[in-house]
């Protein structure tokens, strides 16, 4: 009976805390930063532009593009010298 009363209250405790805890952030589309996020991303503290992130963004996606280009020369030499 303990056990039981004492997993009841565990569970009572975490769906409150769980509850009580809030996260405001969340996955913001690139897309949307400009038009939807901008303004909320500054009161959070965000100190960099919708510009500025959109820009990071493409420097990152070059460089994966970049590293996948080098990643399947590299593959494809090692498989035809095999």
């Amino acid at each position: 009976m303990k056990k039981i009363l004492r997993s009841v209250l565990v569970l009572l405790i975490s769906i409150g805390v769980t509850s009580i805890s809030f996260a405001g952030e969340g996955m913001w589309l690139p897309l949307f930063l400009k038009s939807l996020n901008e303004a909320e991303m500054q009161e959070m503290g965000m100190r960099m532009t919708a510009e500025d992130v959109l820009a990071q963004l493409q420097i990152l996606e070059m460089l994966q593009t970049g590293l996948s280009v080098i990643m399947t020369k590299t593959l494809s030499a090692l498989i035809t010298s095999l």
